[in-house]
């Protein structure tokens, strides 16, 4: 299965247990299976090689979190209502420190549940609670799909340590376009979506590609290329996600095969 499959699948379980005020492992192999046959990939998957512990976990402390989160923020009313009505400084005072704490907390806990561990980008979460509502977009922009060129050559030669280093040496390459965000979309796939220009965001990954095709990279003896094929489409607020990203998938694709042709090319003259 690929990683994009497995990433789409964790989102609509974690999605789902968001109902559940209790999860058990019995409850998430339920929620995994149902969701695996919606997406039907379940030709994809062997049920009883499903691991749930590294995602429940992670669940779980995020729930735990919440519930102090929530705690705090209770807490905390019952005491401003009652410095307002004693007209008390000092323990309005200590509210509003405790408040400002807590804000701080909410905010680590929203970049934890949107980043993306490995690539410090986004995540698909984000796209699609941030960027989306049921699968139409929030406003106007530009959206930019990006697959890296030959990245299973990579990790089967070098390593998956030496793929992980691509993808994020790639990611903050991409995070260098202004006003735009960076979202890994499922393994070696980007979404950067950006309010820039149409022209702008085409400008600055054609700058990125050649850039990068100039270089090369090494491990050990031996010395390889790394870069990436995209498409660019601008979309509308309340544009479906979907269609748009069939769209842009297309565009890219036709660079890749673009690219390979010109390859082909350069072995018969060789």
């Amino acid at each position: 299965m690929q990683n994009k499959d497995l990433q789409e699948i964790t989102d609509a379980v974690l999605k789902e247990l968001k109902n559940f005020e209790i999860v058990t492992p019995e409850l998430f192999n339920n929620v995994y299976v149902k969701k695996i046959k919606e997406l039907d990939l379940l030709d994809q998957v062997k049920i009883d090689e499903i691991s749930s512990d590294d995602i429940l976990k992670k669940y779980y402390e995020l729930q735990e979190q919440t519930k102090e989160n929530v705690k705090m923020l209770d807490e905390n009313a019952k005491k401003a209502k009652e410095a307002i009505k004693n007209k008390d400084d000092s323990l309005l005072n200590e509210v509003n420190s405790k408040m400002e704490s807590l804000l701080e907390k909410i905010s680590k806990l929203q970049e934890q549940v949107y980043l993306d561990e490995l690539t410090k980008s986004y995540n698909r979460k984000y796209l699609f609670e941030e960027v989306l509502k049921n699968d139409y977009f929030k406003k106007d922009g530009v959206i930019t799909f990006i697959d890296l060129d030959k990245f299973k050559y990579i990790n089967d030669n070098f390593g998956h340590i030496v793929g992980d280093k691509v993808l994020s040496m790639v990611t903050n390459l991409l995070k260098e376009l202004e006003n735009s965000t960076v979202i890994r979309y499922g393994g070696d796939e980007f979404i950067v979506v950006s309010s820039l220009s149409k022209d702008k965001v085409v400008a600055f990954f054609e700058e990125t590609v050649n850039k990068l095709s100039r270089k090369s990279f090494k491990h050990k003896d031996d010395k390889f290329k790394v870069g990436f094929s995209f498409g660019v489409e601008e979309f509308k607020k309340d544009d479906s996600f979907s269609a748009i990203v069939e769209k842009v998938d297309k565009h890219m694709y036709q660079q890749k095969k673009l690219k390979k042709l010109k390859e082909g090319k350069v072995l018969e003259t060789a």
